[in-house]
């Protein structure tokens, strides 16, 4: 099972008063965040490209797990908002220059709950994560899928009132 996406955005929606609310949207890669691969097989390694792959698969008889992360620059949040929500948006690269999503490939989104460098993650050196309020991805239907709108304001929420530890 293999996830490959080339361009992430998370949309948050945050109220900063009763009357107004602000929208923002974010795009790791950029200036708003960054992205991180490990891979169990070359654990030692570090893989510096856009995507995001998470799969479980076996590589010429080798059993092997791809994990990707993400991190978002939360600070244009304004301090005490209330996060009405927020959705996270993953995309097939296209034209589709890798393996396809197959077999049963249900996924989750969780947050990292401990500091990690795009220069330096490795799959021996990966932050932390916990599965309070993961977001599951369902299976994919198609074999370059994308997976739009995905709900992750509990997450979010999270992020925004611990930002030590996510």
């Amino acid at each position: 099972m293999q996830y490959l996406f080339s361009t992430t955005c998370l949309l948050l929606l945050f109220n900063v008063s009763l009357m107004a609310q602000n929208s923002v949207i974010l795009r790791p890669g950029l200036a708003d965040g960054k992205a991180g691969e490990v891979y169990s097989n070359e654990p030692n390694s570090v893989f510096a490209n856009d995507l995001l792959r998470a799969s479980e698969w076996t590589y010429q008889g080798d059993p092997g797990t791809h994990r990707g992360f993400l991190q978002f620059d939360l600070s244009s949040v304004p301090a005490g908002s209330t996060i009405d929500s927020a959705f996270l948006s993953l995309y097939a690269p296209n034209p589709p220059n890798t393996q396809d999503h197959s077999g049963d490939n249900t996924s989750y989104l969780r947050r990292i709950t401990s500091g990690w460098d795009q220069a330096t993650i490795t799959w021996n050196n990966q932050p932390l994560a916990t599965n309070i309020h993961q977001v599951t991805l369902p299976a994919s239907t198609e074999e370059y899928q994308d997976y739009t709108h995905i709900n992750v304001t509990a997450l979010v929420r999270d992020m925004v009132s611990d930002p030590l530890n996510s």
